[in-house]
């Protein structure tokens, strides 16, 4: 034990490093804890519109277009996420993430089957989104769109 003053002084500083330690190291814990859950609904959520996109594929005749409105959540955790359409020459995929920059590429991706054009882009909302399809000529459109911007 120590029996000067600047001894007790040195103890005390070092137990508020080590606290201040551990309780960095705690809420980082717990961030991870609360991230984990948060990809997996995003993860789902993205499967969701896949589905969808797959079912409203399957249903669209020439000549008419077909469209879902899909009721999705306003924010993942207290995050706010985005879900994009895009393709490119040899197939189409849903693709997603969080923040506000859809530019970036994600690691959140579950592809569309067939040979389609998908489009359309939107932040997390607080009105139905709209997933539209439609054929032109021998090929399968789909739009994404919130139902703000549709009009």
């Amino acid at each position: 034990m120590p029996s000067t003053i600047p001894s007790y002084i040195q103890m005390f500083v070092a137990m508020i490093a080590v606290g201040t330690l551990l309780i960095f190291s705690f809420n980082s814990y717990a961030a991870t804890l609360r991230f984990i859950p948060e990809t997996e609904q995003l993860d789902n959520l993205l499967n969701y519109v896949a589905a969808k996109a797959t079912e409203l594929i399957a249903s669209t005749q020439t000549g008419t277009v077909t469209q879902f409105y899909l009721d999705l959540p306003t924010g993942i955790g207290n995050q706010q996420y985005w879900i994009r359409l895009q393709n490119n020459t040899d197939q189409s995929w849903v693709m997603g993430g969080f923040g506000t920059d859809w530019n970036i590429t994600s690691s959140y991706e579950v592809s569309l089957p067939g040979n389609s054009i998908a489009t359309g882009y939107l932040l997390s909302v607080y009105e139905p989104v709209v997933l539209k399809s439609w054929v032109d000529g021998s090929v399968r459109q789909l739009f994404l769109i919130s139902l703000r911007n549709l009009n």
